[in-house]
């Protein structure tokens, strides 16, 4: 029995147990291999296999209504990163040290890197561009008595920073 006469279901499995790298050589192997191994269960398994130690956030409610070729291209771009990071290990560009006024309860950095918001123990915010920590281009005071403020901020890597100002400005000057 030659290789190629495996049934489909074989190399399913020998895919499971291959890595992105390996399953894509195979694929470049032959026309019947690349075919083989563009079957949805062997891409949808890798995806998987990565989300066990990634967090990528939504996939579960996106996995079922992707295409193969998206959840192909999903794969080789997460194993791209990673090839990449294990490579070229990143390196910090330029290490600053600052310091921040006794006020300041928390430190968020803005998806980005060029904003930072400070939590004030008064309830304030601060915005504060990274080239310029100790000035802030737009403070936000709590318009309540210290000991009213429940103090809770959140950011996601989708938040535009006007939309963060604007509901936290909203949230605290309701009384």
């Amino acid at each position: 029995m030659r290789v190629l006469d495996l049934p489909l279901d074989v190399w399913i499995a020998i895919a499971s147990l291959l890595s992105i790298e390996d399953i894509l050589a195979v694929q470049n192997t032959c026309k019947f291999l690349h075919d083989s191994m563009a079957e949805r269960s062997i891409w949808h398994s890798a995806i998987t296999d990565i989300a066990s130690v990634i967090h990528l956030p939504g996939l579960q409610d996106q996995l079922p209504h992707m295409s193969t070729e998206v959840i192909r291209a999903r794969v080789v771009r997460t194993w791209g990163i990673h090839r990449e990071l294990q490579n070229n290990p990143l390196k910090p560009r330029s290490v600053q040290k600052r310091t921040c006024d006794a006020n300041v309860m928390h430190v968020y950095f803005v998806p980005g890197g060029e904003w930072i918001v400070l939590a004030l123990f008064d309830g304030g915010i601060d915005l504060c561009a990274t080239r310029n920590i100790p000035q802030p281009t737009c403070s936000i005071p709590c318009v309540r008595r210290r000991a009213d403020i429940n103090f809770q901020i959140g950011m996601s890597s989708s938040c535009h920073l006007g939309t963060l100002i604007h509901r936290t400005e909203k949230r605290w000057s309701q009384g």
